[in-house]
């Protein structure tokens, strides 16, 4: 499965209207695309917190069940939404060699390598 970047353009951004609390900064991706994961969620994935740093990438796989889909017609617009209730999840502890690329520097590199146990 291909993955598709989420991020709003500079169009999108400047015109969301959502229902964040207003921030200096326009949002960088739409409504509703972040996961928050809290102690009891944390614990079933086996998740030690202090393995993370704020701005690290992981991957996410989810098996989820579409709960609510709704189709609007107006004479000027069509609005079109899903809910998706997640149901089984695993989260990867971040980087592993493939996700590295060149332009990872090295120091960063070996950290990230080193924390996932994949080098010495």
């Amino acid at each position: 499965m291909e993955l598709k970047s989420m991020k709003l353009t500079a169009k999108q951004a400047k015109t969301t209207d959502s229902p964040q609390p207003v921030s200096p900064s326009k949002p960088k991706y739409p409504w509703g695309l972040s996961i928050s994961l809290e102690k009891e969620a944390l614990d079933k994935l086996g998740i030690e917190i202090s393995d993370f740093e704020v701005g690290e990438s992981v991957s996410i796989a989810a098996k989820a069940r579409i709960t609510r889909i709704s189709i609007s017609d107006g004479t000027d617009y069509q609005e079109r939404s899903m809910n998706i209730q997640i149901e089984k999840m695993a989260l990867n502890e971040g980087a592993s060699k493939d996700d590295l690329d060149w332009d990872t520097p090295k120091d960063d590199a070996d950290r990230i390598l080193k924390k996932r146990r994949l080098v010495d």
